[in-house]
């Protein structure tokens, strides 16, 4: 999924498509399905992991929990 706005994206800067508007058309929706799947996919997982991490422990500091 994040390799398809690149790979298309590199197809039409190359002029590897027939037709330049069919592949700049393909690459700008390769990159909104990226940017609709984004936020439920791994990746987002991976990036907000160490800010859940500081606020639970924030939370258990303030309760008094060791």
């Amino acid at each position: 999924m994040t390799t398809l706005p690149f790979a298309t994206g590199f197809a039409a800067k190359a002029n590897l498509w027939p037709v330049y508007e069919t592949g700049l058309a393909v690459h700008l929706l390769s990159v909104w399905l990226l940017l609709v799947w984004f936020p439920f996919g791994k990746l987002m997982h991976a990036v907000w992991f160490a800010m859940t991490r500081y606020a639970t422990g924030v939370r258990f500091e303030c309760r008094g929990v060791l």
